[in-house]
């Protein structure tokens, strides 16, 4: 982001990726949503072995 100088103003929201404490807000948002990702596919995995399984 800082190669293209491009910065996210939020208009309802306080985040400003144009200071560090914006860049750092956005460095953790982009985790949590890593890591919400993987525990969904992880349980779209189990529940598709239960369901090979239960047949």
């Amino acid at each position: 982001m800082e190669e293209a100088s491009a910065c996210f103003h939020s208009l309802t929201e306080p985040v400003d990726t144009s200071t560090g404490t914006g860049r750092m807000m956005m460095h953790m948002l982009g985790a949590f949503a890593k890591f919400e990702r993987g525990i969904i596919r992880e349980r779209s995995i189990a529940g598709q072995q239960a369901a090979r399984c239960a047949l």
